[in-house]
């Protein structure tokens, strides 16, 4: 409810500063947030369109692509556009990397995972662990063995016990047992 109250306020703004990518990116995100995917997509879409280096607009028209339109193509390309305009846009890269891995791109999912094994990323673990999956999927056994080795080797006491649980199929899946 307090959200829907928002929308005359930025339908204002709207009019005062036609040309502000930050107010149709603001309204765009409200419209995704009440389930008006088309007003989202037709706001965010101007918002890259005013500033095409707004690489915030282009990932959210992406995850809209993604979750609600269900374009993987589209959603996709905003991210790869996101990531153009700030290659440190780490949420960029786990959107990829999820869709990459969903189209059975697994090379292309595992070097965006790569990418997101980074500390100032705070999801920097789960990209070990989904690349790892990864690499079991295709397997590249060895590989995924080190990336859970990565893992243990820098994680607490409890962290190890869940880590070693996913290394065991692909230890048996190697014939390293």
């Amino acid at each position: 409810e307090t959200n829907k109250k928002a929308m005359p306020y930025l339908n204002k703004a709207i009019e005062l500063q036609p040309k502000n990518a930050e107010v149709y990116f603001e309204r765009g995100k409200l419209y995704r947030y009440l389930g008006d995917k088309e007003n989202a997509l037709k706001d965010l879409t101007r918002a890259v369109d005013l500033n095409p280096h707004y690489a915030e607009a282009y990932f959210e028209r992406g995850e809209l692509n993604e979750y609600y339109i269900k374009d993987s193509e589209k959603a996709i390309e905003d991210y790869s556009q996101a990531i153009t305009v700030n290659p440190k846009f780490y949420r960029a890269y786990a959107g990829r990397a999820r869709l990459y891995e969903k189209a059975g791109n697994y090379e292309a999912a595992i070097a965006d995972q790569s990418r997101l094994m980074v500390k100032d990323y705070g999801y920097w673990i789960s990209a070990y662990l989904n690349r790892a999956k990864l690499y079991d999927f295709t397997g590249q056994f060895d590989k995924a063995i080190e990336d859970y080795r990565n893992l243990v080797e820098d994680q607490g006491y409890r962290a190890k016990v869940s880590v070693y649980v996913k290394m065991l199929p692909v230890y048996l899946k190697a014939g390293k047992y």
